[in-house]
């Protein structure tokens, strides 16, 4: 009787040792499992907070790219403007030096017939007053 009693003692003390580390597991990962679950909230408001960032940034990225598209476009027009205006002001200088060239001849023609109606000339009074 006295092993049984100290059987039945023994089962009661293995049962609130049982029950005591019931008592401590479950706190211990209920406080732990609370934590994990704030960390998970903070984790997740973090996320949403760079996830709107990116949107941000990437939504001012695509302006500014959009500005610069505009620009490039506008300074490729220039660009275009200035190749057909250097084009036309060197037709324009060739064209300017052949008209040169034949002012220059008909320059000099025109001296020789000048030189030539002057000497005639010349010869004329020389006859006139050579007796």
């Amino acid at each position: 009787m006295r092993a049984m009693a100290l059987d039945v003692q023994s089962l009661i003390n293995e049962r609130e040792n049982i029950k005591i580390q019931e008592s401590l597991c479950s706190s211990y990962f209920g406080n732990s499992i609370k934590e994990m679950e704030n960390e998970v909230q903070i984790l997740k408001d973090g996320s949403r907070k760079m996830n709107s960032d990116i949107s941000s940034v990437a939504k001012d990225t695509a302006e500014k790219v959009e500005v610069l598209h505009s620009a490039i476009e506008k300074v490729q027009v220039i660009a275009d403007e200035w190749v057909k205006m250097n084009y036309t002001i060197n037709r324009i200088w060739s064209f300017t030096k052949e008209t040169e060239k034949r002012v220059e001849g008909l320059y000099s023609d025109l001296m020789k017939v000048c030189l030539f109606r002057l000497s005639s000339i010349k010869f004329s009074l020389y006859k006139m007053s050579v007796p």
